[in-house]
């Protein structure tokens, strides 16, 4: 199972302004080349010494492959898009 791309992304309003909440889906390919969209929820925090801290909540199970193979490869994207500044 390899992660395409993270797209279908919304914001939702918090109140605290280090924490950040995404809904969007995650699009994965499978070793059977079928294509399948997962919806996640996103938490981005920002904590005081620094560094950012990348939650991910999967709102269904895959149906090919393991779920922390799942979630690993989409919080590395997510902070990568986020150093790229997409989740600003």
């Amino acid at each position: 199972m390899k992660l395409i791309k993270i797209d279908s992304i919304e914001k939702k309003d918090h109140p605290l302004d280090y924490k950040r909440y995404y809904n969007a889906k995650a699009v994965f390919e499978s070793v059977m080349d079928s294509v399948e969209e997962i919806p996640i929820q996103i938490m981005i925090e920002h904590t005081p010494l620094g560094p950012t801290k990348v939650d991910i909540e999967l709102k269904t199970h895959p149906k090919a492959g393991p779920i922390l193979m799942a979630t690993k490869q989409i919080k590395e994207k997510v902070m990568q898009m986020d150093k790229e500044g997409v989740f600003d």
